[in-house]
């Protein structure tokens, strides 16, 4: 009798832990699709998230679906990439019925409409997406534009350095961060004359190849920032010039900056002071957590929310976009595919 108890126990408490279980990963896989209407007409991209006038295109952290979000329509629409590709995890952005996608070395655009695809640049270095384009860049360094709408190449510049770091686009501007020699430069070309516009190295001062592990640049207009990593972010202020507009104050973030980005003239970072080890990635308790907006003229700033746990925020002209991880264990350095359970996206007003 005792051990006919002891299985119903057993089982009941199996049970419940069961349907804990589930209904964490149903909270952290869903989704709310209640975002308000962005009037913003630009394209804005990272790793996980993409604007485009109005549209919001969202990649799962595995890498195996996008999740498509027509703001103020209370709507979305999922697009599985196993069915388009074996290759699932080098899928990538959506172009309304046109997926472009990664198969070895080679770029593919892929039809939802018609179910084919069709092969639109062979051995590429690099590449990113733009609003209705793809630049790819060839093992040469040269770089191309592919149209998706009108499926067409054209080229931008021929051999343009040794060591391409990476690319950027707002506006009708690619934006070029290369090394060359041990020192990073700056290259702009105008994307529809196909003119180069600027070209200048940045401050010697803090530039030395050597003296930092990465850089990284985000475009905004006739600005662009260059982040510079050696242990923590070092983010650098230019313009087309070549000159430096910089606030000496950004320099006393750097240490707990974890996420940044920018549009018009306000700079959106967050703040994390964090304990990392090889299994946790904790954040620790401080007053100066939490996510900011920033006047990079005046220096003034706005604490937004004390929320500063994201992997990547995106700005549009009218609202902050915040995509963050759901892990089925604790955060880690290590996103292992099953570890990875969906995602939350947060719409913040800023204007």
């Amino acid at each position: 009798m005792k051990k006919s108890k002891l299985k119903i126990l057993i089982f009941l408490f199996s049970f419940l832990i069961l349907c804990f279980m589930t209904i964490a990963v149903l909270k952290c896989i869903y989704q709310n699709t209640d975002f308000s209407k962005d009037i913003d007409s630009g394209f804005y991209a990272g790793e996980y998230l993409k604007y485009n006038d109005g549209v919001l295109t969202v990649r799962d952290p595995n890498y195996k679906y996008s999740e498509t979000y027509e703001l103020g329509n209370n709507t979305k629409y999922k697009t599985d990439f196993s069915k388009i590709s074996s290759h699932t995890m080098y899928n990538d952005e959506v172009y309304g019925t046109k997926i472009v996608y990664r198969g070895g070395l080679s770029l593919y655009i892929y039809d939802t409409i018609n179910n084919n695809s069709k092969l639109i640049f062979e051995n590429y270095h690099k590449y990113i997406t733009c609003k209705n384009s793809v630049i790819c860049v060839d093992n040469d360094n040269n770089i191309y534009l592919y149209d998706v709408v009108n499926e067409n190449m054209s080229v931008i510049c021929e051999n343009i350095s040794e060591n391409i770091c990476t690319l950027d686009t707002q506006n009708d501007y690619l934006y070029i961060l290369r090394e060359d020699n041990y020192y990073y430069f700056i290259t702009v070309f105008d994307l529809v004359s196909k003119n180069k516009i600027a070209d200048f190295k940045i401050n010697e001062g803090i530039s030395d190849y050597y003296d930092y592990d990465d850089a990284y640049m985000i475009a905004n207009g006739e600005k662009v920032i260059v982040c510079l990593e050696s242990g923590f972010k070092k983010p650098v202020f230019y313009d087309f010039s070549g000159k430096s507009f910089t606030n000496n104050q950004l320099d006393e973030l750097a240490p707990h900056m974890d996420l940044l980005t920018v549009n018009g003239d306000y700079l959106y970072y967050t703040l994390r002071d964090r304990e990392v080890t090889l299994l946790n990635d904790d954040t620790k308790s401080n007053e100066s957590n939490g996510l900011y907006k920033r006047n990079i003229t005046t220096g003034k700033v706005e604490k937004i929310s004390d929320e500063c746990l994201f992997d990547e925020i995106i700005a549009t002209e009218n609202y902050l976009y915040c995509y963050k991880i759901n892990y089925l264990t604790p955060r880690s350095l290590f996103k292992l595919e099953n570890l990875l359970v969906g995602y939350n996206l947060t719409q913040i007003p800023i204007n």
